[in-house]
């Protein structure tokens, strides 16, 4: 078993019926939980999301998850303007870089 989830990098191959143009894409996507730490991985081309040339592949992995659920944590919580929020624990990276507007004052 190789372990890990998130992956990103860039498309090298299609399958039969797969759009070419994703060919050399910069994308993200989940491999339903194994398989995320190999070198190179077949992925369902649906659950592919593409990666701005301005964001760095690994800050994009990262909030591919765990960004994920710190801003629905943070929706869930209904954090107001003015209010301070402790985020414990963010490990994972993308915690620590992700910018929340209703929170100018941290950064």
């Amino acid at each position: 078993m190789i372990p890990g989830n998130g992956v990103g990098g860039v498309v090298v191959e299609v399958g039969n019926g797969v759009d070419e143009q994703l060919l050399g894409r910069r994308v993200v996507t989940g491999t339903g939980g194994q398989g995320g730490y190999a070198k190179r991985v077949a992925v369902d081309a649906h659950g592919l999301i593409a990666v701005p040339g301005a964001i760095a592949m690994d800050a994009a992995v990262a909030l591919l998850a765990d960004g994920r659920t710190a801003t629905a944590l943070f929706q869930a919580a209904g954090v107001a303007p003015g209010e301070r929020v402790l985020v414990e624990a963010g490990a994972g990276g993308a915690v620590c870089s992700f910018r929340w507007p209703a929170l100018p004052e941290l950064w």
